[in-house]
Formats: structure tokens, sequence, C-alpha cells
């Protein structure tokens, strides 16, 4: 069973999420690779970082939206709120690539529907790539949301041409589509895997998954007892905070 950091390493309460040393913490605890979340500025650039604001990262103290700021500026807000000592700043995608490109497995979770073009782009020269990357995204029409820009499903339809990718779900949404549903959605998008949230797995969505010839990696597993049962069950990976304890 494959296990990736969820946002890196962050343990629980997350702090330091969706960073470069929260990335190398992940696979210093044992971790094949991590998730990641990606979301645009103003000027256009994918950054990693998960809310549409900066106001939980930064305690309250910057409640900017990231879509309101260029990438300079957003940097220069983390820089003014954490000080040199801290070191917290939002790596570009293109940055994590960089450094960890070639050397595990990235799982990136796509936020705003207005994205999938930006990450297209950002992909399609680095397709050869593609065996150790997973493209995911929640569906906005199933998931309840007050982000006007999340994604949907299909947006993961083009992207699909250049990297494999997941359909993310809660275990509500799941509920709501049924087990047949939401694999078959997936296989007729041609994903290489389902992400549900744990509590979604059961031996229904196990077997209409392994039919369809589908991967399962849920989320988010932080107790080592879950996963034990989510490994005899025939789930193929887990998405942690705590990779060391897993």
């Amino acid at each position: 069973m494959l296990i990736l950091g969820h946002r890196g390493a962050p343990g629980y309460p997350r702090r330091n999420e969706n960073t470069l040393s929260s990335f190398w913490k992940a696979l210093w605890s044992g971790a094949v690779g991590f998730e990641l979340d990606v979301r645009c500025t103003k000027d256009g650039q994918l950054v990693c970082i998960h809310d549409a604001t900066l106001e939980r990262v930064t305690d309250g103290m910057c409640k900017n939206a990231v879509r309101s700021l260029t990438y300079a500026e957003l940097s220069e807000a983390m820089a003014d709120i954490n000080g040199p000592e801290h070191r917290y700043t939002v790596p570009l995608l293109l940055e994590v690539f960089d450094v960890f490109g070639e050397r595990c497995f990235i799982n990136i979770e796509l936020k705003e529907h207005d994205g999938a073009d930006s990450l297209l782009q950002f992909l399609k020269p680095r397709s050869r790539h593609a065996h150790g990357l997973l493209i995911s995204c929640f569906s906005a029409l199933l998931e309840k949301t007050k982000e006007k820009n999340a994604p949907s499903w299909a947006n993961l339809e083009k992207i699909a041409e250049y990297a494999p990718v997941a359909l993310l779900a809660s275990k509500n949404a799941v509920t709501t589509l049924g087990a047949k549903k939401y694999t078959a959605f997936a296989s007729d998008m041609g994903a290489l895997a389902i992400h549900p949230q744990y509590q979604a797995i059961d031996s229904e969505l196990m077997y209409e998954a392994k039919q369809k010839g589908l991967l399962v990696n849920a989320w988010t597993v932080n107790d080592g007892r879950i996963a034990k049962l989510l490994r005899v069950s025939g789930v193929n990976g887990i998405i942690t905070d705590v990779p060391e304890l897993m």
C-alpha cells in the first residue's frame, strides 16, 4: 500500500503545509510521494496552497485572496508576516517540480475551475514525467462548497491526455452517487484512480473499483489502525498528514 503525504507531512493540526520543507519531511518519513494543492495568482502563476485566501496559513494576519495577489506580492506578504526565521513561503508548482519532479510521486489537486487550462499548459511539456504524476479534483456539483470557482470532474477530462487523473469525493458525495455510478464516472473518463474519503470505503466500492480496473487511494488517514484495515480491504494507497505513523 502506497503512503502519500497530505500537503507534505504537516502533522495534525496541520502546520507548514504545502511547503518544500513539508514535502521533504514526507519523503524522510517514509512516504513514496505527496499530495499538494494548486491555485493561480493574479499574474497566472501556479502556486501550492490549499485555501482561497491567506487567512488560515497566516493565523488571520492576512486575509487577501490568493487570486488578488501577484506571486511577488504573495511572497512579500508571507515574508512580512512570518519573518525570515520561519521561512514559510508558498512555493511555485514549477519550483516543486524542479526539486521533486524526478524524485518521487506527486499528486496535484486542482482547486480552481479556471486553473485547469494553466495546469494543462504546465503539464504538456512535462508529459514524459506523467508516470510519477496524478491529477485530482472534487466535483463542485456534488460537494458542498462556497467557492464559486471550484473545479469539477469535467476539468480532468482535458488533462487526462497528458497525465493520469483521479476523482476525489467526500463520503457524502459517494453516498449520493452510489459506488457503481462513482466508479462508472471514473472509468468513462479514463481515470487511473478514485480518491474517496476513507469513511466511504466499503466492500461494494472496492468491488466496483476492481471490476473497472481503478486504483483506490483513501484520504485523510491519520490512524494506524484504520490504515491496517484499509490495507486488508485492498486499498492501493492512503493520503495522510502523518506518514511517519503509517
